[in-house]
C-alpha cells in the first residue's frame, strides 16, 4: 500500500514551518516537505493540459528557491525527473520524499505551499484519500509578522507589501476559503497557540486524524530540513516554543493598526476563538488605513514591475505570477 497524503493549509506567517518540524519530531512514518514551490507550478500547467516529464519536469523543479532543502544532488534529481512525470504527481512525490529522507517508504506525506489552498479541487484530483490540516493563528500576531517580514526571494519586499489593509484582508479571505474547503471535505483545524499551550491534545488530534501513532523521533539529529534562503526568517524553529510568542503582537502592534485588523476580521476572529482586545476604530482611522494601503499598493507594483524588467526572465516570470492570481480570483 503507498503512502496516504495531507496538506497544509495557512497564511504565512502561521507557524507552518513549526507545526512541520514538530511533525516529523512526533510521528516517525511521517515525511514533510519543505514550502515547495513547484507543486504549484506544475499543477497550474496540469490544469491547463501541459503535462512535464524528464528535462521539462527537472527545469520546473530545480528552479524552486528551496529545493535545497530536499538535500538531493542535482544528478539524483535529474534521474528522479527521467523516471517521473506530473501526470501522477503522487508518485513523484514519493519518489523524492524516500530520496530526501533515505527511506524505502512513508506511511503519510505532508506538503505544503500557501498558495495551494486555490488550487485545492485540482489536488484533490492528484492525491487521492487526501487529509487537510489548516492551521491558524491570530490575525493580529500574523498581520505584525508579515509588516516585519522580507521576503527571502525578493528582498526590500515584505509580506504584507507594506500595508495593514492587505494583511489583514488577506488572512480573512484565506480563512474563509479554507472553512470553506472544511465544509465540503474533513479538515483538520489547529490553532498556532495550542501548540505551545496544549502540545499533548495537539499531538492525539493529529494522531487520529492522520490515522498514525505517535512515537517522538529521539536522535538529536534534525529530521525537518529548511531552505538557506529561510534560515533567517525561520530562527526560533528549533528552539523550545515560547509562550510569549504567541501574544507578542500586543507589544508590537500599534493600538490603531489592533483596531484596523480587528475591524476587518471580527467575524473570523470570533469564529476561530480570538477576542478582541479594544473599542473600534473612528470612521476617519479606517478611511487613513485605506488612503494608505492605495499608495502602499501603488509603490509595491510599480517596484515589482521595475524587478522583473530587469530579469532575464521576465516575461515567463510575469506570466506565473498572472497565472496565480488569476487563480485566486
Amino acid at each position: 500500500m503507498g503512502a496516504r497524503f495531507a496538506m497544509i493549509l495557512y497564511v504565512n506567517r502561521s507557524g507552518s514551518t513549526l507545526l512541520s518540524r514538530l511533525l516529523t519530531d512526533w510521528f516517525e512514518d511521517t515525511f514533510v516537505f519543505p514550502e515547495i514551490s513547484f507543486l504549484m507550478h506544475l499543477m497550474v500547467d496540469r490544469s491547463r493540459g501541459k503535462i512535464h516529464q524528464g528535462q521539462s519536469l527537472f527545469d520546473v523543479v530545480s528552479a524552486d528557491p528551496r529545493i535545497d532543502a530536499l538535500g538531493l544532488d542535482p544528478a539524483a534529481l535529474y534521474a528522479i525527473c527521467c523516471r517521473s512525470s506530473s501526470r501522477d504527481l503522487a508518485a513523484f512525490l514519493t519518489e523524492l520524499a524516500m530520496a530526501s529522507g533515505g527511506r524505502d517508504a512513508y506511511r503519510v506525506i505532508v506538503f505544503k505551499f500557501e498558495t495551494l489552498l486555490y488550487l485545492h479541487d485540482e489536488v484533490l484530483e492528484a492525491f487521492s484519500g487526501l487529509k487537510t490540516i489548516h492551521l491558524v493563528r491570530d490575525p493580529r500576531a500574523v498581520v505584525g509578522s508579515m509588516l516585519r517580514s522580507d521576503l527571502p526571494e525578493k528582498p526590500g519586499f515584505n509580506m504584507a507589501r507594506n500595508s495593514l489593509i492587505f494583511a489583514a484582508r488577506h488572512w480573512r479571505s484565506y480563512v474563509r476559503r479554507a472553512s470553506a474547503v472544511g465544509r465540503a471535505q474533513s479538515l483538520l483545524t489547529i490553532r498556532f497557540e495550542s501548540i505551545g499551550r496544549e502540545p499533548e491534545a495537539v499531538v492525539t488530534s493529529l494522531s487520529n486524524f492522520l490515522e498514525l501513532p505517535a512515537s517522538r523521533h529521539r536522535t538529536s539529529q534534525r529530521r525537518y530540513r529548511i531552505s538557506k534562503l529561510d534560515r533567517d526568517l525561520h530562527a526560533h524553529v528549533f528552539r523550545p516554543f515560547l509562550e510569549e510568542r504567541a501574544s507578542s503582537w500586543a507589544s508590537e502592534l500599534p493600538e490603531r493598526a489592533v483596531a484596523v485588523v480587528e475591524a476587518l476580521c471580527a467575524p473570523e476572529m470570533r469564529q476561530f476563538g480570538y477576542a478582541p482586545s479594544g473599542a473600534a476604530p473612528s470612521r476617519f482611522a479606517m478611511l487613513r488605513a485605506y488612503a494608505a494601503h492605495g499608495v502602499q499598493m501603488l509603490d509595491h507594483t510599480f517596484r515589482t514591475l521595475a524587478v522583473y524588467m530587469r530579469r532575464t526572465d521576465r516575461f515567463s516570470s510575469l506570466s506565473r505570477r498572472a497565472k496565480v492570481y488569476l487563480m485566486k480570483r
